[in-house]
């Protein structure tokens, strides 16, 4: 892409390299960029935006404190994992290398200045590239998919900055005289009309259109909830509240290990919404919706055997396991992949799965009703969680389970577009948001009759009659307007 010697005739100082990155940072910041979250991967250092150009790229900065070396083995990985995010991520992006020197430079400048490149120095460095990189197995099979021209495409988002730690301070100390970490701002501060556009939004919600007919309330004579819930899963559908229990299954086909326990053959059964929502009924709301909670989890786990509720941070969430014995994953959709193709498995192009080496991750599916006045409308969130082992049992929590956060983040398994993708894969599971022909389903919930099923409708023409540009052609187009 280029070259640009940012120092003039000063001479190139030592620092260590935290507070060399700390100034490239404040240097950055101190014009029209602005950092976004936390590093993008253990390959670069800083990752930034700018606002005021309203553009989806960002700009991954590479700090190097010491003389940069072009053929290390540690650069040269460096360079492979970029050049195969910019193949085959679904970020744009440019790579910024910061440094006080550059050994060779001349070299540098014939492989990535598009000014004065040679090719046939593209050329060897590719070679070189393949024969020193240290890439994981799954990153090397991917990276021979590529060619040298594949490789001059990629250079063409790399660009070098020569500047020591004290002339960066200068043009910190410039740039805020000029005031220039203000022009970031310019195009939101100041008053442009918006697109005028109907834009439709996909709600990751749905509002509950038919309820459970009946609700039964039985005497419980468990003398703990422990004794309830060992007998079943505590997102089984029934709630009990001091002697009273509370049950969506008929008495007539509770499992027979609650016998014991409740009086069934004594049970009133009540209008569910009657019983739930009119004025007058006792009924604690947390009791309503914590029933509807828990048929909602239970309902994912009648509906596809491989489904599983695990509880993290006090909820359910749904996931689907590893198969017993097995360093294979499944997707929503129940499939076992080949063992080849193990570490990562998408459906529909996104990750549902991800083995981590330290664990196994899930992207989980949370169901949710929520009350707003007298409506109740079923929520659907998505994320990751982890397992040791991969089948449900020991979540990991803590400061491991942030690392395994942090490193999904890094390749962008937390991005938007990928929790959009699963919660549509989700609600599509759950079979949620289908109208009246989700009381016809079948057998496929074996112990819930068909009238105590949720009916659940997606919300219609939901969408905004402006929006603002989507990219910088539509911004530039409306500032030239104003």
């Amino acid at each position: 892409m280029s070259w640009e010697d940012l120092e003039g005739k000063g001479e190139a100082s030592h620092h260590r390299g935290e507070v060399y990155r700390q100034v490239v940072e404040e240097y950055l910041e101190s014009g029209e960029f602005l950092r976004q979250g936390e590093p993008y991967s253990g390959t670069k250092d800083i990752r930034l935006t700018r606002p005021a150009h309203n553009e989806e790229k960002v700009f991954r900065v590479e700090t190097k404190n010491t003389k940069a070396r072009i053929g290390s083995e540690s650069f040269v990985t460096e360079v492979a994992r970029h050049c195969l995010d910019f193949h085959f991520g679904d970020e744009e992006f440019e790579w910024y290398i910061y440094a006080p020197e550059y050994s060779n430079p001349d070299r540098w400048r014939h492989i990535f200045d598009g000014r004065i490149r040679r090719e046939d120095e593209v050329g060897d460095y590719f070679g070189e590239i393949i024969e020193k990189h240290n890439l994981t197995e799954e990153e090397a099979k991917k990276f021979a998919e590529l060619d040298v021209e594949d490789f001059r495409e990629f250079i063409e988002v790399v660009a070098l900055k020569k500047a020591t730690s004290g002339r960066l301070q200068e043009l910190i100390r410039e740039n805020t005289k000029t005031d220039r970490a203000e022009k970031k701002w310019e195009f939101y501060i100041q008053e442009n009309e918006p697109k005028y556009e109907p834009t439709d939004y996909l709600p990751n919600f749905f509002r509950i259109t038919a309820y459970p007919d009946s609700v039964w309330e039985m005497q419980s004579m468990a003398t703990g909830l422990n004794d309830v819930f060992d007998a079943v899963p505590r997102y089984f559908p029934l709630w009990v509240e001091g002697a009273s229990a509370y049950s969506l299954v008929s008495p007539d086909t509770l499992p027979a290990e609650l016998e014991p326990l409740l009086k069934t053959d004594e049970s009133t059964e009540h209008e569910f919404e009657k019983w739930a929502f009119e004025d007058g009924t006792p009924v604690d709301r947390r009791i309503v919706t914590g029933l509807l909670n828990k048929q909602l989890i239970w309902r994912g786990t009648q509906l596809h055997e491989a489904c599983r509720a695990v509880r993290h941070n006090r909820t359910f969430k749904l996931i689907i396991p590893l198969p017993e014995g097995g360093h294979v994953q499944k997707t929503l959709t129940g499939e076992i992949i080949d063992p080849d193709d193990a570490q990562t498995e998408k459906v529909e192009g996104y990750t549902v799965t991800r083995d981590m080496g330290r664990g196994i991750g899930h992207r989980y599916g949370h169901p949710e009703v929520k009350f707003y006045g007298r409506h109740g409308y079923a929520f659907i969130s998505t994320g990751w969680l982890f397992t040791a082992e991969g089948r449900g049992n020991s979540v990991i929590e803590g400061d491991a389970a942030d690392d395994l956060h942090n490193s999904l983040d890094k390749n962008n398994y937390g991005k938007t577009p990928n929790r959009r993708a699963q919660f549509r894969q989700w609600r599509q599971y759950l079979r949620m948001g289908q109208g009246e022909d989700e009381k016809l389903v079948g057998e496929e919930l074996a112990r819930m009759d068909a009238s105590q099923r949720m009916v659940f409708e997606r919300p219609q023409e939901l969408h905004l009659s402006m929006r603002p540009p989507k990219n910088s052609e539509e911004r530039d187009e409306l500032m030239e307007v104003n």
